[in-house]
Order: C-alpha cells, then sequence, then structure tokens
C-alpha cells in the first residue's frame, strides 16, 4: 500500500470517527446580549472621511465610534424606532488612526445579523465632497441626544 494511499485512508476513518461521535463540525452563530455591543475595529487613512452605515434588522440599537484612546467620536441611535440604517461620517484626519465601532441592540441578536459597511471618500475628489455634506446631514439627524427639550431639534437645524 502507497503511503499516499494509508493518509487518505487514515483521514477517511477519522472523519467518519468524528461525525459519528457527535462532536460540532460547525461553529453556531455567536449572540449578542441585551445591552452588551458587539464591537468592530476598522481603520481610517489621511485625508479619507469615512461614511459608515449601520444596520441592525427588526430591533432598535444604539451606536458609538471611538478613537484613538476612547475618545468619542460619534454616538448615534434612534430608539423605539427600525425603520432603517444608520449612517455615521468621520471627518477625515491628516494621519492614519484606527477607529472601534461599538453597535449595542435593544434585544439580544446574532452577530452575523449586524450589517457594517464603509465608504471611503477622498477630500480631494469633488462627487465625494458632496456625497460627504450630504450624508453629514443624514448622519446629524441620528445624532444621540443626551437630553430632551422642545429646542433640541430646532438647535440641529
Amino acid at each position: 500500500m502507497s503511503w499516499l494511499h494509508r493518509i487518505v485512508s487514515a483521514c477517511s476513518i477519522t472523519c467518519v470517527l468524528l461525525l459519528g461521535s457527535g462532536w460540532p463540525l460547525a461553529v453556531t452563530a455567536q449572540e449578542i446580549a441585551e445591552g452588551r455591543p458587539a464591537e468592530f475595529m476598522i481603520y481610517q487613512y489621511p485625508e479619507v472621511t469615512l461614511l459608515i452605515r449601520i444596520e441592525v434588522p427588526e430591533t432598535s440599537f444604539e451606536a458609538e465610534i471611538t478613537g484613538p484612546e476612547n475618545a468619542l467620536l460619534k454616538e448615534s441611535g434612534l430608539p423605539e424606532h427600525r425603520l432603517g440604517p444608520v449612517y455615521q461620517l468621520v471627518d477625515a484626519v491628516d494621519s492614519p488612526r484606527q477607529l472601534m465601532i461599538k453597535v449595542t441592540p435593544e434585544r439580544a441578536i446574532e452577530r452575523d445579523r449586524i450589517s457594517l459597511e464603509l465608504v471611503q471618500l477622498s477630500v480631494f475628489d469633488r462627487n465625494s465632497q458632496a456625497l460627504a455634506r450630504a450624508y453629514k446631514h443624514l448622519s446629524y439627524g441620528a445624532v444621540r441626544v443626551h437630553e430632551i427639550e422642545s429646542s433640541t431639534w430646532a438647535s440641529k437645524a
């Protein structure tokens, strides 16, 4: 019997034993508990504005974007409403940096149901600048407000 035939036979026997033993061959989806954030680490290049689209279907959520040394850059959420995604715009910087995005769903949910998309917009491209201005206004509507008063939305406008 050749050495290749022995290896194939050994692998076949191992697979049969694993299948028969009841060991899980697939990892189950990780669930994010209520009130605990799912964390995503991203990288921002110099002179690039980041447009971040966050969506958690069928539940409301809060999102927090922090920079170096845990400095809070953006905080957003639409409590009690799940009409669609939340957009956040992170302004361009002169040097590269690492950002942390924390998404905290209102209820327990599987991590793979959280959708996070990034679009890089160059500060040197006129079309990208126009998009950035438009999304800046859209993201401003989702900025988390810590106090409720009648002038809150008026002050945003």
